[in-house]
């Protein structure tokens, strides 16, 4: 066995020899004696291989050397193929690999790097957020004895100013909102639903201002407490919700809520649940940890608790789909500002109307009958008292019983939108929109009134009450 061996490597080592003075005997290149060179050396070390696996093999059983020559053959090809590799590149028949950039991993969706700097970039909520986006509403979410009152003065005096915010709250005792107007109080829904009433008219009023592409100077703030129940028993609620929350952005109308529970339900939109959208949610106390649960993962919850660790009051906010960590400023020895002259007199004229609606007269009176008297329209700049000397035998008996109408209501002098009075008056009567903008438009010819603009939305009584029979 030993001298087979020995005869093969002999074969093999004078023929690696032959293949390598082959070239030089026809005077190749040197490339071409290198690659002859390097086959030579390659058949020697086969051989070489060969012998020393066949002496390995020895005295072991068929399956184990069928395992062992197995190994010996992937160890063979890597040889090989790092043998070529190394060949080719040096005979310069292929380039070196280049090494592929490694893919970056993503982040996580709670983590932002900054660009310039490369450091991470923590959710941190500022207040200038709230003016700077489309969620300017707020919705303050947390148990009783929180701050959510505090938080909410705070805001509005420091981002929105004071010239025109109202207050929707029935539990007031007087004092919680310094200076604001306050509607509702003892349970006085129908001077909620009055006031409200009054905000779809400014609306309206601020819609046709940005038509006609003028500045609105002022925001117009409505701070809703107790949101849940409030909407529950002020009708026409829904209305005044809705419409402020899609479109009063562009008007400068922002809603602030006060809320124990966020729900869909407790807030009574089911259907509308994308509503809560518009709304920049801060949840405080004890809300801010239960927020959490709405995380995605765990990794994220305990990144979002770890930051809420490091804050002396802390609380969670969900602004624009995204959560933030928001260390609540210390309102401990927070007093609000001093008001200014339009807000004083906001507030004088809000008490002076509210001291001078009847209360007698709404004993036994329907929900839609005291919301006619409290309609809080801008009083018109010109009123007419004299007679007239019409004869109202020229006009329709619905027109008659329309001046009638507004002499019962006291609502001559007053701007009267003309869909409040085809809902109050004109549907009691079965009259529809085009017969009563012809009944308007006849009163406005004979004197009795007059309309607002060419829209023809408003119109307003210009009689004196005794000249209705």
């Amino acid at each position: 066995m030993d001298g087979d061996r020995t005869v093969k490597i002999i074969g093999l080592t004078a023929s690696s020899l032959a293949l390598w003075l082959i070239p030089k005997a026809v005077d190749a290149s040197y490339v071409w004696r290198a690659a002859f060179g390097f086959t030579a050396l390659s058949v020697c070390l086969t051989a070489v291989h060969e012998s020393a696996k066949e002496q390995e093999l020895e005295g072991f059983t068929r399956a184990e050397k069928m395992a062992i020559k197995e190994r010996h053959a992937t160890e063979l090809a890597y040889s090989q193929m790092a043998f070529e590799s190394e060949l080719q590149q040096r005979l310069g028949m292929a380039q070196p690999q280049q090494q592929q950039p490694q893919p970056q991993p993503q982040l996580p969706p709670h983590i932002t790097i900054d660009v310039a700097t490369g450091q991470t970039i923590e959710p941190r909520f500022k207040l200038e957020m709230v003016q700077q986006s489309a969620s300017s509403h707020l919705l303050f979410v947390g148990p009783t004895g929180s701050g959510k009152t505090t938080i909410a003065k705070y805001i509005v005096c420091t981002l929105f100013g004071t010239d025109d915010v109202r207050v929707y709250d029935p539990d007031d005792d007087t004092h919680t909102w310094g200076y604001f107007p306050v509607c509702g109080q003892d349970d006085d829904w129908t001077e909620i639903a009055g006031s409200m009433q009054g905000d779809l008219a400014e609306f309206s009023k601020r819609s046709r201002l940005r038509i006609a592409r003028k500045p609105l100077n002022t925001y117009c703030i409505r701070i809703i407490d107790e949101m849940p129940d409030t909407k529950g028993h002020v009708d026409g609620a829904d209305e005044w919700f809705e419409t402020l929350l899609r479109r009063g952005r562009k008007r400068k109308m922002f809603i602030i809520g006060l809320c124990t529970d966020k729900s869909v339900e407790s807030l009574k939109i089911q259907g509308k649940s994308k509503l809560l959208n518009n709304f920049t949610a801060v949840y405080l106390g004890a809300e801010a940890h239960d927020a959490m649960g709405h995380l995605s993962n765990n990794d994220e919850k305990q990144y979002y608790r770890h930051l809420l660790s490091q804050c002396d009051r802390p609380a969670m906010v969900k602004h624009e789909g995204r959560w933030y960590v928001w260390d609540v400023p210390d309102l401990s020895r927070w007093e609000m500002p001093d008001p200014s002259p339009v807000q004083v007199e906001e507030a004088r004229l809000f008490n002076e109307e509210a001291q001078s609606t009847p209360q007698t007269n709404q004993q036994g009176m329907g929900l839609r009958e005291q919301l006619e008297t409290m309609w809080s329209l801008p009083e018109a700049q010109h009123t007419h008292e004299e007679t007239h000397d019409v004869d109202l035998s020229n006009l329709p008996e619905s027109a008659h019983e329309f001046l009638r109408y507004c002499a019962s209501k006291n609502l001559i002098g007053q701007w009267v939108k003309v869909r409040d009075i085809r809902k109050n008056w004109g549907g009691n009567k079965g009259i529809k929109g085009d017969d009563l903008i012809a009944i308007l438009d006849t009163l406005t010819a004979s004197g009795w009134g007059q309309w607002e603009d060419d829209t023809r939305r408003a119109w307003m009584p210009t009689f004196s009450p005794h000249d209705v029979p």
